[in-house]
């Protein structure tokens, strides 16, 4: 079971990685810190503190899988964040057009298999490369790359289907 001040490390140097990598994928913020949290008691439950991992590594991928599922889990997207609107910026309708592209694009991404959506999320959300989402997930690095392709099409399609509907 971890200890006090290792585990309070941990967790410390770790919540804004735990955290933003919930937020890209979810796009709420309430939703990434419940994310976080559910990770960290997860890690606290299942892993030693005084044992070699790569924390940040580990922790990231908790915490897209997490959020993959809670996206996965909801059955519509109808969550609205009220949030003061500057009637200075330029254009309320650019604003609202790229929310609607993100939640498009979430969507897409809680339809694809999980290790798609899982590889996807860590090249396209956080910004890793094809070594560093093999080491994390255990693949090869071609393996990582077919994942990637197959998870760009199918994203793709999923778009252009979804935009044909908006037509």
């Amino acid at each position: 079971m971890p200890a006090g001040p290792d585990w309070a490390e941990i967790v410390r140097a770790n919540v804004a990685i735990v955290t933003n990598a919930a937020l890209r994928v979810l796009g709420s913020v309430s939703d990434a810190e419940d994310v976080a949290q559910d990770v960290f008691l997860e890690a606290f439950r299942k892993f030693e503190p005084n044992k070699e991992y790569s924390w940040a590594g580990l922790l990231r991928r908790m915490a897209i899988c997490r959020s993959l599922d809670l996206l996965r889990s909801r059955t519509t997207s109808a969550t609205l964040e009220f949030q003061p609107v500057d009637y200075r910026e330029p254009s309320v309708d650019s604003e609202l057009i790229r929310q609607e592209r993100h939640d498009r694009l979430r969507n897409a991404v809680r339809e694809l298999p999980p290790r798609e959506a899982e590889v996807f999320c860590l090249a396209y959300f956080e910004q890793q490369s094809h070594e560093e989402i093999a080491a994390a997930v255990g693949l090869r690095r071609g393996a990582v790359a077919t994942l990637l392709s197959k998870a760009k099409s199918s994203i793709t399609q999923s778009l252009i289907r979804c935009s044909g509907e908006a037509s």
